[in-house]
């Protein structure tokens, strides 16, 4: 018996240092440095532009060593139809980011940006957002069509905005959903809907729109991954802990 927990232990502790693969579908490490071009480590060819062409323009976010970093105004990456050939029934959404708000007398003007998303072809929002609304409460959360996440449990001042945060989304059809920060398991979906519908549109970092200025991003992104599966609490924490380790090596803090 001993022994076997001893083996279990040693197996808990080696997972912490690799990312989980099941199921991957792309991987951005936000590390290039610079280039038009978002490179997708999964394998699977989903590179992201920055912008909107082939060349630089200024809706390009600036490459820094932790990372890109959006205006707020117009920049953005474009990924495409990546969700198109996924399945409609499950997945897992994440990203690493840091918000930059703006202040007004001391106090964290009311904003709201989208880290990760687009809209299907029923108009209904998916993704990861921040948002802080007219009470300087704090809304970081995500979307599946008709379904919100909302984690707002404090005054937008008592948030550290110094250091990156993780957010993840998972959902299974039907079945369940939940919602992730700094690798801790937040709340499920308010509503929870039959279906989701891989957007025709354009998924984006930095908003979730092509044609819309409202909710545009200010701040850094620094990682991001898309599933095509529910990751459970134990991987979930498991590739936190990982992106922890990984991208202290390149000066981000992640919480």
């Amino acid at each position: 018996m001993k022994l076997g927990i001893g083996v279990n232990l040693f197996k808990r502790q080696e997972q912490k240092g690799i990312p989980v693969r099941d199921g991957l579908v792309a991987e951005y490490r936000f590390d290039e440095g610079r280039g038009q071009v978002l490179c997708d480590y999964s394998g699977k060819g989903n590179h992201g532009r920055l912008g909107s062409s082939r060349l630089a323009d200024t809706n390009d976010p600036l490459w820094t060593p932790e990372g890109l970093q959006f205006d707020g105004v117009d920049d953005y990456v474009s990924l495409g139809t990546v969700l198109r050939s996924m399945p409609t029934t499950e997945m897992t959404v994440g990203a690493i980011w840091k918000y930059t708000p703006a202040y007004e007398d001391g106090l964290i003007v009311p904003d709201e940006g989208d880290i990760f998303g687009s809209y299907n072809v029923e108009s209904q929002p998916f993704g990861l957002f921040i948002k802080i609304d007219s009470f300087r409460k704090l809304n970081i959360g995500g979307s599946i069509s008709r379904g919100y996440i909302y984690y707002m449990d404090r005054l937008a001042e008592d948030f550290n905005f110094t250091v990156y945060h993780s957010s993840v989304l998972t959902y299974i059809k039907g079945i369940s959903s939940a919602f992730y920060i700094d690798g801790t398991y937040i709340a499920p979906l308010d509503v929870l809907p039959d279906i989701i519908i891989p957007t025709a549109k354009d998924i984006r970092f930095g908003c979730n729109l092509p044609d819309r200025d409202y909710a545009v991003f200010k701040g850094n992104i620094a990682f991001a991954y898309i599933y095509n599966r529910a990751l459970s609490p134990e991987e979930v924490l498991q590739n936190h802990e990982w992106s922890k380790v990984e991208l202290a090596k390149r000066g981000v803090i992640l919480e």
